[in-house]
């Protein structure tokens, strides 16, 4: 037998990489769809008393009691940009554990008001397009988002709120991401089990 046919190897197939898949709840500011990963929330609430705090950024609603514990909560249609809408009863607060850049391993709980929670959803890390590959770096002025995910609801935007407290905000995302919204109201969807989950009382 030659060198040659003892040296040859046969051709290797390599395996097809992993395609990571993340959970979201997907829930909406508006007309228009969010997407957040699960893994950072704790809770969503149903409103509760906030108490407001003097001479701070008026996206900061106030604050609400945790287990006897102060959260900062957030008025993410403001933040972003949008018009604010009165609250209600049955206003969600997304009650989220995030880590800020810079912040080392600190976690800071924030709460985030929505005007509805929809559905919590997989998807695979191949359906999230990021801005880098489709915007100039000129044009990303807002670092808390992320991408835009395909999803059953349409192109949803994907926020990273690990970027909550970023110099340079979101305020206008919902306006300069240009994004389609929805045509019509959502349909109710039945909340499967992860959402039931998460829906809890604060003194739950």
């Amino acid at each position: 037998m030659s060198s040659e046919s003892q040296n040859s190897k046969p051709n290797q197939v390599q395996a097809p990489a992993m395609i990571e898949q993340r959970s979201l709840v997907i829930f909406r500011l508006g007309e228009q769809v969010y997407a957040i990963p699960i893994d950072i929330i704790i809770q969503i609430l149903e409103m509760v008393t906030i108490t407001p705090i003097p001479q701070v950024n008026s996206v900061v609603e106030g604050a609400i009691n945790v287990r006897g514990e102060a959260v900062p909560v957030i008025n993410l249609r403001e933040y972003l940009g949008l018009p604010r809408h009165e609250l209600q009863v049955r206003t969600p607060i997304i009650l989220t554990q995030i880590n800020p850049p810079g912040w080392g391993d600190v976690r800071q709980k924030v709460g985030l008001i929505v005007d509805e929670v929809i559905d919590v959803m997989g998807t695979l890390d191949d359906h999230v397009t990021s801005l880098p590959k489709i915007l100039p770096e000129a044009l990303r002025n807002a670092p808390i988002v992320q991408g835009l995910v395909h999803t059953l609801y349409g192109m949803v935007i994907f926020l990273d709120l690990h970027q909550l407290f970023s110099p340079r905000r979101g305020q206008g995302v919902a306006v300069e991401a240009d994004m389609p919204v929805l045509n019509g109201p959502i349909q109710a969807l039945p909340k499967p089990a992860e959402l039931n989950r998460l829906l809890v009382e604060v003194d739950g």
